[in-house]
């Protein structure tokens, strides 16, 4: 199994373009990264039981605001239960795994819904999020999370190398962090898009914002270069897709670089064996026609409309 070098810090198009993937070197500062570090554990600390959800949770949040420690208890034992009901129907009644995901992917405006229906709402997403992704930690919906992550779809290097994939006509589609648990399983190869492309037509790039020094024995991500060019699904050429690929190589880096993903390339999480963290921050974008991952303009809160230039806006699709 072969290791991925480093590449260089500029916009390699060449690279890139015949791999899939480049590393750009450095883009975050050790003062930034310290930072975001510090505003993801207070995320996961008042999330808790919530971890993994995005959009907005009016009673939640107020609860929490007002340290109300009784009634976010019976609150989140709720929430508990419906998980666990949840669990156990689709146990049952394996279609309604189906039904949730087209739930979660569904438009939702908060302000055409009444109270208890944006919760339940709100709940139902958390839930499948957290039944979708076991084997690691998530944290959503970065975006409205605090100033600390606008660097991760605002930077100008980044921004030239979504424009050099998609074109100009891009939109942010989630931002997210993703930190495999110890002793998960290879994450399946895929791609990051609904179907496979032919030729130079490119819908959709992710940058993982590397926190953690990643390697071979925490769970580093494996590309196989060149696939973005086949015009096929993983799935159409490969029986097991948790499987090692003979053509895969293991991403090294440093915290502080972003591991620049073709979105099209065929690509995947792989074992954590230590269990030493290694947390990425996922700024996925696709092209402005295709549905993205979450809808900026239902869930934006009031204080990022507010911090927001044009420019930015017009990256999370709110015009």
């Amino acid at each position: 199994m072969n290791f991925s070098t480093s590449t260089n810090t500029d916009l390699d198009t060449t690279f890139l373009d015949k791999n899939g993937y480049v590393i750009i070197k450095n883009l975050i500062t050790p003062d930034h990264l310290k930072k975001v570090k510090l505003k993801l554990s207070e995320i996961q600390k008042s999330e808790s039981i919530r971890s993994g959800g995005f959009g907005f949770s009016p009673l939640r949040d107020q609860l929490l605001r007002g340290n109300k420690k009784n009634s976010l208890f019976f609150f989140d034992t709720f929430y508990y239960l419906l998980k666990q009901i949840i669990h156990l129907s689709i146990k049952i009644i394996p279609p309604l795994k189906q039904a949730l995901y087209f739930h979660r992917s569904t438009p939702f405006n908060p302000l055409n819904s009444g109270y208890l229906k944006n919760e339940i709402h709100q709940m139902l997403i958390c839930i499948i999020e957290q039944l979708d992704n076991k084997d690691s930690i998530r944290t959503c919906d970065l975006a409205n999370k605090g100033e600390e992550f606008d660097v991760f779809y605002q930077n100008e290097q980044l921004l030239n190398h979504v424009k050099h994939i998609i074109g100009e006509d891009y939109k942010l589609s989630s931002l997210n962090i993703r930190s495999p648990k110890k002793g998960n399983t290879n994450q399946d190869l895929h791609v990051d898009f609904p179907w496979a492309v032919k030729g130079n037509q490119f819908y959709a790039c992710n940058a993982l914002f590397v926190l953690d020094d990643m390697n071979e024995s925490n769970g580093a991500t494996r590309v196989i270069p060149g696939s973005h060019r086949s015009g096929k699904m993983p799935y159409d050429e490969i029986s097991d897709l948790k499987a090692n690929h003979p053509d895969q190589i293991l991403i090294k880096a440093k915290a502080g670089d972003v591991i620049f993903l073709n979105s099209h390339v065929w690509h995947g999480g792989s074992s954590n064996i230590t269990g030493k963290q290694r947390t990425v921050i996922q700024s996925y974008f696709v092209h402005r026609a295709h549905q993205p991952q979450q809808y900026q303009r239902f869930q934006i809160r009031p204080s990022t409309l507010k911090r927001l230039n044009n420019k930015s806006l017009k990256i999370l699709d709110i015009h």
